[in-house]
């Protein structure tokens, strides 16, 4: 039986792949850019300031502005900077790495976030038929004590230690684990930036297999 030569074969694999591990990494991005505004959304949001921002000492500010159910109060500054740190909406790819492997990852003091690529199916001949799967994940782990952490956060740059007890690893822990408990910030968060999440990865995946 003759052979069927399809003239250009090669080239159009060769394409094909190169448009994949665009879209794969393009992909991986928007992921990461969702997280990162997520977090930062959650931190300007849905978390109230505090309304004594000259007062440094935390439980006279707990006395001073008490919790309100269902809302989440940062009142020394350090919950809205633990969650913001390293968070780029714009260009994820300063602050993340990875980009094109399986495992796309930002570690902060107290979180890691990462976009996980799993692929189903099998690749003949260059060309892939598979389903592609993206991953993202924020989970709470300390990792290092960062000094930003150990002061007020508010009024770091004026006088950090002024009436502000030095934090520690579990007091952070503590304070970033308890405080959250019922009260909702990063879920609200994510709704708000879905829309802008789905309009990225449709305008640049519809770029990237049009061949603009």
């Amino acid at each position: 039986m003759a052979g069927i030569e399809i003239v250009g074969a090669t080239r159009l694999n060769r394409i094909l792949r190169r448009q994949q591990k665009e879209y794969q990494k393009e992909m991986q991005e928007s992921v990461a850019m969702f997280i990162d505004a997520t977090r930062l959304t959650a931190a300007e949001k849905f978390i109230i300031d505090s309304h004594f921002p000259s007062i440094l000492n935390p439980r006279i500010l707990r006395q001073r502005q008490p919790s309100r159910p269902g809302k989440l109060t940062s009142r020394t500054g350090k919950l809205k900077w633990m969650l913001k740190e390293k968070a780029d909406p714009v260009n994820p790819k300063s602050k993340w790495t990875g980009f094109g492997n399986k495992l796309t990852k930002n570690k902060t003091a107290m979180l890691n976030n990462l976009v996980r690529y799993n692929k189903e199916g099998a690749t003949s001949r260059g060309v892939t038929n598979a389903k592609d799967e993206y991953e993202g994940t924020t989970r709470f782990k300390f990792n290092y004590m960062h000094e930003r952490m150990r002061s007020t956060g508010i009024s770091f740059d004026v006088n950090p230690f002024k009436w502000m007890p030095r934090e520690t690893a579990k007091t952070l822990r503590f304070r970033f684990v308890h405080e959250f408990r019922g009260r909702e910030f990063m879920h609200p968060a994510a709704r708000l930036m879905l829309r802008k999440l789905e309009n990225k990865i449709n305008r640049d995946i519809g770029r990237i297999w049009s061949g603009g």
